[in-house]
């Protein structure tokens, strides 16, 4: 009788938060970037795909902005994430025309980059602005 064939299992070992710095008195747009590092234990013919929300502050879909709220006065700033460098297709779960991130599964660690953007033109008041959004990985 043969072994069955190990499941795999696939976890997140990091995300890295972006490192925005806005600056509304220029107007400018802002970007970041980050990384999420992804380990995966054994390889399968499945892929690895990565999803996510809204964040907290915004509606139900991440376009066409998700929200960074001030945590002294409740004021917004837009911003988004992306799966590209040219800031083209926002990242999210596959609905309202956003997209997700898809990997075929190996074992080991890989990492991916997250691309933000704040759009430029935002009148804010200066302070310090936050949002959570929530990954899924799905294998």
């Amino acid at each position: 009788m043969s072994p069955l064939p190990a499941s795999a299992t696939c976890s997140f070992q990091s995300i890295q938060s972006l490192p925005f710095s806005y600056d509304p008195i220029g107007g400018a747009a802002a970007t970041a970037a980050a990384t999420m590092t992804i380990s995966c234990d054994a390889s399968s013919a499945t892929a690895v795909t990565v999803t996510l929300d809204a964040g907290t502050h915004a509606g139900p879909a991440a376009t066409p902005w998700r929200k960074l709220m001030n945590v002294a006065d409740g004021e917004t700033l837009n911003y988004n994430i992306y799966l590209d460098a040219a800031h083209a297709t926002v990242w999210g779960d596959g609905t309202s025309g956003t997209g997700v991130e898809s990997h075929a599964q190996t074992s080991g660690t890989f990492a991916l980059t997250l691309y933000g953007l704040i759009p430029g033109g935002q009148s804010v008041a200066a302070g310090s602005y936050s949002d959570t959004v929530t990954a899924t990985l799905t294998f």
